[in-house]
């Protein structure tokens, strides 16, 4: 071994064995044995110390750099144990690898070292090695420029791109892993799964190439530093870990809706640009969800499903994936993961953000494990507010089920917090004038009031800037007026603020729908939407559901007929629609005497949601609403004598009275949530606002009046309230001009 050089070495042979390194292949009388890249990795190492010991640490560092736990059925002594069978030889009675008591392994026995000719391109064993002399050299039509750093995978430099005069990162496998499928297949899984998303918080892709068959990804280059290296400097703000947190879960929130579950979401992972922009870097464990296969086609996501299959063909279910410290408990068990997998891993790294130290500790990645499965985190800081602690803790459920169902959900309540975490002020903070400016705005035939203005004033310690009113007037088409409100609706306008849609009443005296874009002046009628009552539109605003002849409908606003979905003979209804592309669900009251029903947007068998609670006198459920958790509804429970309770009910869960949360807020006609965290409602012709907690569903602090003279139908005296939508409360009083044509 005198004289010998590990590092440009070809062949090592030892008995009827020869590892050939550039082939990754282990041979026994020049057969092919069929071994694994973990058994390989492991016995060059020590082949190139022969007689030494090779501690447990410096075989974890070789397989596992950054404690990436690629394959757990590899671990150490599985991967040991793989390599002794195909060495013929067992722990007992070994002839090549010694087991020494805890400490690691030696080699045994006589290597041959066989170099490779000085004229033959050296390979490197380590991804350290030979990548610095890239710098300086063109790659495709790059230029590159210097080395950044590099991860368990991948060696990343700054370079210029020559044919857009721009730099770029460029992220290459090292040399030693492309001899191998499967770091070759996770770093093109990387850059398919990364390259099928477009979103402001996720790390950009912009090529996949090739450099003397070393693979390469060219990504957007980023100023800044890691999450995990910005934490070692310096604890974070509240506000700053808030902002943070919520740009994560919105790209997370991109990526499941693609079915696309990154599964090493970690502070290493993730990148804060000087500007404070979070960037989630590395796919190149993400999965794309069974579910979203046949949905999803013609993209890069489609690749990257096939090295999803291809990787899940090998790991098998039992295979955990992630890094130790952040994985999921399902993760730790080796089970298929869904997006809740990474909510938690956000969590871990939410109490860490919030905390400065990991959520599972523990001496070994079995210790860690152990935690994850068994154990809660330590207590978070005093310092901590209250609402984010328990979002912390909600992440951190070990049951999926019991943590926030979406990355849209979990932002909505890290955006809660953020809008709350200045304390309420008392009412007396309030002039006059502060609390009626609103009433004094009026919106579209309607006049709009920024009722979020009003309700920041809860949170200001001084009198709140008047703000401006914004009014203008709506006249009905040539021979139409507007319908009665009481019973066709108030008028609508669409989700993505494009469109209106009211009911008129030509000169025929049939009353329809009709849609006009806000960009113009001219309205259309719906054919088919005869005597439509209390329309509501899609989340897409391509469609409007009402009810007419006893049933419920739903009607394109392109054109074409309506579509019967369920018998009804009350007003209104709610839509949401979770996923792109997908129908969304309809909730929905049937008729006096019953409770809520949902159902499929695109048809099918009603479900029912709620039931009347006897205990109470209730007589009738309606006017749902649902929260921006897309589960959970906003209703009135109205009794004997038409007293009403505001309620709330999980559209999944069982039609039982027990399972419906009543408020403490009676006596109400109407009630809309409004973000970030309010309750709007009606009482005594007052629109009234009280703070809500959309985490527990429970009303705090005193309520308080921000607009009077409103009521739900009209007289000289009040306005009526048609809706709450960002924030904004849209009022609407009339004037009587030739016979209703006019709102103003």
């Amino acid at each position: 071994m005198a004289g010998s050089n590990p590092q440009r070495a070809r062949l090592f042979r030892f008995g009827p064995f020869e590892l050939d390194v550039r082939a990754g292949e282990l041979r026994k009388h020049g057969i092919r044995l069929l071994l694994r890249e973990q058994p390989l990795r492991i016995l060059l190492l020590l082949l190139e110390q022969p007689g030494e010991i090779v501690v447990r640490a410096e075989i974890r560092s070789r397989l596992w750099p950054n404690e990436t736990v690629v394959e757990f059925d590899h671990g150490i002594n599985a991967a040991i144990k793989k390599l002794r069978a195909a060495l013929a030889e067992s722990a007992e009675k070994p002839r090549y690898i010694e087991t020494v008591a805890r400490r690691g392994y030696r080699f045994l026995g006589e290597v041959e070292v066989v170099e490779a000719p000085s004229s033959e391109p050296q390979v490197p064993t380590d991804p350290d090695l030979e990548t610095d002399d890239l710098e300086g050299k063109p790659i495709s039509h790059y230029l590159v420029l210097d080395k950044l750093g590099q991860g368990g995978m991948g060696v990343v430099f700054r370079a210029k791109d020559l044919k857009l005069k721009r730099n770029v990162a460029l992220k290459f496998l090292p040399e030693e892993y492309s001899a191998h499928a499967q770091p070759l297949e996770r770093f093109q899984q990387e850059a398919r799964a990364a390259a099928a998303l477009s979103h402001p918080n996720i790390c950009t892709i912009y090529e996949i190439g090739e450099h003397q068959r070393r693979p390469f990804i060219a990504m957007e280059l980023l100023e800044g530093q890691t999450l995990k290296d910005l934490l070692a400097e310096r604890p974070l703000q509240l506000d700053e870990l808030l902002e943070l947190a919520t740009q994560i879960a919105g790209a997370l929130e991109s990526a499941h809706k693609r079915g696309i579950v990154h599964r090493d979401v970690k502070p290493a992972n993730l990148f804060v640009t000087q500007r404070g922009q979070a960037k989630i870097l590395d796919f190149g464990l993400a999965k794309l969800l069974p579910e979203r296969l046949s949905t999803v086609h013609g993209t890069a996501v489609e690749e990257a499903a096939n090295d999803s299959a291809a990787a899940g063909a090998q790991t098998g279910p039992s295979s955990p994936v992630g890094t130790v410290a952040y994985m999921s408990p399902e993760q730790v068990r080796g089970e298929e993961v869904d997006p809740r997998s990474d909510i938690f891993s956000l969590g871990v790294v939410l109490y860490e953000m919030a905390g400065g130290k990991q959520a599972f500790g523990g001496g070994s990645s079995a210790e860690t494990m152990n935690a994850i499965l068994r154990d809660d985190p330590p207590e978070l800081p005093t310092s901590v507010t209250r609402e984010l602690d328990r979002i912390v803790r909600r992440c951190l459920e070990k049951m999926p089920d019991r943590r926030f169902q979406s990355a849209a959900e979990l932002g909505m309540a890290l955006r809660s917090v953020s809008a709350a975490a200045a304390a309420p002020v008392p009412a007396q903070w309030f002039s006059r004038q502060a609390r009626a400016w609103i009433a004094a705005s009026m919106v579209m035939a309607t006049v709009m009031g920024t009722v979020a203005a009003v309700l920041a004033v809860m949170h200001f310690r001084e009198k709140p800037p008047k703000l401006p009113a914004i009014q203008f007037s709506i006249f009905a088409p040539e021979g139409v007026t507007f319908g009665d409100v009481r019973y066709g609706g108030p008028p609508l306008i669409s989700p993505d603020g494009s469109q209106l849609a009211f009911a008129g009443i030509d000169g025929r005296g049939t009353n329809q729908l009709w849609v006009r874009p806000l960009r113009s002046l001219t309205a259309r009628p719906l054919p088919g939407t005869d005597d439509a009552m209390y329309p509501f539109w899609s989340p897409d605003s391509r469609w409007l559901a009402f009810v007419a002849d006893g049933k419920l409908k739903k009607i394109s606003i392109g054109g074409g007929p309506p579509k019967i979905l369920a018998r009804s003979n009350l007003r209104g209804g709610t839509w949401a629609q979770l996923d792109e592309g997908e129908p969304g669900t309809i909730v929905f009251p049937t008729e006096a005497g019953d409770g809520l029903q949902r159902i499929s947007a695109a048809g099918g068998e009603p479900v029912r949601i709620t039931m009347l609670d006897s205990s109470r006198n209730e007589v009738l459920h309606m006017q749902p609403q649902f929260l921006p958790d897309g589960r959970h509804l906003l209703f009135l429970a109205v009794g004997d004598g038409e007293s009403s309770v505001v309620s709330i009910a999980d559209v999944r869960s069982k039609p039982d009275s027990k399972s419906v949360q009543r408020l403490n807020i009676q006596g109400t006609s109407r009630v809309w949530w409004a973000p970030p965290g309010y309750l709007l409602f009606l009482r005594d012709h007052n629109l009234i606002a009280q703070v809500f907690d959309t985490l527990r569903f429970k009303v705090s602090g005193e309520p308080l009046v921000i607009a009077e003279h409103v009521g739900n139908g009209f007289n000289r005296h009040t306005k009526r309230l048609l809706g709450v939508r960002h924030g904004r409360a849209c009022l609407e009083s009339r004037v009587q001009c030739r016979q209703a044509t006019r709102m103003v």
